[in-house]
């Protein structure tokens, strides 16, 4: 991922947790899901709501076309969003 998307780095799994731009995981998961991509929020997994989860689970191809829209709507988000 781009150096300005904060994450925690997996040890040995197939998802990384990604910090929220906006600080609501919930919000952001919704986004994503509105543009098409799957993540979990990470208030799911934890207290916490700033971050979600995204999977890498899938096919090297689709997991590459995912992960750029993902960070396509994680810049969006970053400028600014209305509900």
């Amino acid at each position: 991922m781009q150096n300005n998307v904060k994450f925690i780095r997996p040890e040995a799994a197939f998802f990384v947790y990604v910090l929220a731009p906006n600080s609501s995981g919930i919000q952001f998961a919704k986004k994503c899901y509105e543009a098409g991509i799957a993540v979990l929020p990470g208030a799911l997994f934890s207290q916490r709501d700033d971050f979600v989860r995204l999977s890498l689970a899938g096919e090297k191809e689709k997991n590459i076309s995912a992960v750029k829209a993902f960070i396509k709507v994680y810049e969006q988000a970053r400028v600014g969003w209305t509900d």
